[in-house]
């Protein structure tokens, strides 16, 4: 295995002397992980290690600092290598890039979401800020849930539902209106009622009904 790199104790006083505000870092609300990459004689991402992590990031993860500086994720997390998300050679790419990402990932070994940024300041190392977001990501679903059932029970319903714009244009229609009035829904879609080709007094009647409504519903 090709190491090339600073070890581990002189990289951790070079991560300390240039920190100028590691007093704010440790503080941070964010967990903060510094890490070196491991690297394979091919310059391929095997893993990476901890040199420094906040107080955030022991209270996010769980782990105390000191079962956690000077290893290997692999050690921290075993099983990571066989997730669907492969975090190893995604935090690789920014050590070895210096670009820097952002996104937001299930991490199944700890049943959590997290949003995360990682960047680097320096060939082979990266650092890693999270945070947790797992009730954000269930509230999400719930909403989501909550519209699809509202939508299905739009659709199914044995009423004619109908949703307009300010110049009386069709814009949604439910299954039930081609049911009552015998045209295809997409038929609607864009036009007034007067537009549409159909039982002519029912619709003539239903358009001129319109602007007496005061009550839209959205879904």
């Amino acid at each position: 295995m090709n190491c090339a790199l600073a070890t581990y104790p002189e990289a951790l006083v070079m991560y300390q002397k240039k920190d100028q505000y590691r007093l704010l870092i440790e503080n941070l609300p964010d967990g903060l992980a510094y890490c070196k990459m491991v690297l394979d004689n091919t310059g391929k991402p095997l893993d990476y290690i901890f040199l420094e992590v906040n107080l955030s990031f022991e209270t996010l993860t769980g782990f105390p600092r000191e079962n956690v500086i000077g290893k290997k994720v692999t050690e921290v997390y075993p099983g990571i290598k066989g997730l669907g998300f492969d975090w190893i050679s995604v935090f690789g790419q920014v050590a070895a890039t210096g670009q820097s990402i952002r996104f937001q990932q299930y991490f199944e070994l700890t049943d959590r979401w997290y949003d995360v940024i990682a960047y680097s300041d320096q060939p082979g190392y990266f650092a890693e800020v999270f945070r947790d977001i797992t009730e954000n990501k269930k509230t999400e679903e719930e909403l989501r849930q909550r519209e699809k059932n509202f939508s299905t029970l739009v659709e199914n319903a044995p009423d004619m539902i109908v949703r307009f714009n300010l110049d009386l244009q069709h814009i949604y229609c439910n299954a039930a209106v081609e049911h009552q009035l015998g045209v295809p829904v997409h038929r609607f879609i864009g036009k007034t009622f007067l537009e549409i080709d159909g039982p002519p007094e029912q619709l003539k009647s239903m358009h001129q009904l319109l602007p007496s409504l005061t009550v839209a519903s959205k879904f």
